[in-house]
């Protein structure tokens, strides 16, 4: 026989008296999204700035460059020869392609890590969470130095058991 007896009314250790948080028991701690979620997205800010800006700055760098490359070429004809090809580089169509494309294309990425980071951030998506998470491991932008690590560090909160219990819970 137990020394505890289970109907003791001085018990306030019994299990019918004990009241359990809402979610069932689990301490569910939305903060903890908060941090990672901001990195993502002033992460997805700067790409995506970055993806509206590049369409006139590439073709600053690209002068810049072919001036500098000019300059090392040993004679007079190698040099024009030089400039007519970067000429008929920059006329091509595909070179517009490219350069709207890649805009366009970084435009959706960082409009889809930044919602996202706000699912994150308010604990309404799990999904768009780790979205945004694997998008920015995959580094789809000129950031990606900076955007692997934050959605390294999103992903590794993310899949933490009491921060997956926060996408549940309301309030």
């Amino acid at each position: 026989m137990s020394e505890f007896p289970n109907n003791d009314p001085n018990n306030p250790f019994e299990a019918s008296k004990m009241q359990l948080p809402p979610g069932g028991g689990t301490h569910v701690d939305k903060s903890k999204l908060a941090a990672p979620a901001m990195a993502i997205l002033i992460v997805s800010i700067l790409g995506l700035l970055y993806s509206i800006a590049s369409p006139f700055i590439a073709p600053m760098l690209m002068e810049a460059m072919n001036n500098a490359m000019i300059d090392v070429l040993p004679d007079e004809d190698a040099r024009e020869e030089f400039r007519r090809q970067m000429e008929e580089q920059q006329a091509s169509p595909m070179n517009g392609i490219l350069t709207w494309g890649g805009t366009i294309f970084g435009l959706i990425i960082g409009g889809l890590c930044i919602f996202g980071a706000l699912q994150m951030k308010n604990a309404s998506s799990y999904g768009w969470s780790m979205a945004a998470c694997i998008i920015s491991i995959i580094g789809m932008n000129f950031c990606c130095c900076l955007s692997t690590p934050v959605g390294i560090w999103g992903l590794i909160v993310l899949l933490k058991p009491d921060v997956k219990a926060a996408f549940n819970t309301p309030g």
